[in-house]
């Protein structure tokens, strides 16, 4: 994949992060290509490209957001999400350098969706004091979450859903690429010198 691949990524995971200022409750909270961004990311492109696409398209999506609804753009749960992109990205240069097959992203989707939402959560329920301590407001925080929010299950499933269609639909475009890509040229055969020239 070369660069217009890769702002089309960066692109594609901004738009889709920002849908809920523009649909409102049309578009699904948590249904986003981030951590597929993250993951394909690091999998198809050159490693200059692996973490700036997810982290430059987190940072652009997250000034927007927080201008819209008014939030601070210093909350320690941000520097997790970045935390946890920047981990996903490397499972997704772990994959593309032991010569990945298509079931490698399918199931490093499933992997990095479920271990954004734990570590997130897990997050939340350690730094928010209306949770309960121990193993039952840990419990809570990765079931239903808080009262007067949808169960945070909710989001699990979503954004499971958003990841694997998204991880599918990036995988399709770098075939479709490679297929319409114009076959390289091969190398020339230097002349050989011949002697007494």
């Amino acid at each position: 994949m070369s660069f217009w691949p890769a702002t089309v990524l960066i692109l594609l995971a901004v738009v889709s992060r920002l849908a809920p200022i523009w649909l409102g409750d049309a578009w699904p909270f948590h249904f986003n290509a981030m951590t597929a961004v993250a993951l394909c990311g690091a999998a198809y492109l050159p490693s200059r490209w692996a973490l700036l696409i997810p982290i430059g398209a987190l940072g652009l999506s997250d000034v927007i957001l927080n201008a819209h609804y008014g939030a601070s753009l210093y909350d320690p749960q941000m520097l997790v999400r970045y935390a946890c992109l920047f981990a996903i990205a490397g499972a997704g240069r772990w994959i593309a350098q032991r010569g990945w097959r298509p079931f490698d992203l399918i199931g490093g989707s499933l992997a990095s969706s479920t271990f954004f939402y734990l570590v997130t959560n897990t997050v939340c329920w350690a730094t928010t004091p209306a949770y309960p301590p121990g193993v039952s407001g840990w419990g809570q925080a990765l079931t239903i979450g808080l009262p007067g929010y949808p169960p945070t299950y909710a989001f699990f499933r979503t954004s499971l859903i958003g990841d694997l269609l998204f991880v599918g639909l990036f995988m399709g475009c770098a075939r479709l690429g490679a297929r319409l890509a114009p076959p390289a040229a091969s190398p020339t055969v230097p002349e050989v010198a011949v002697a007494g020239k």
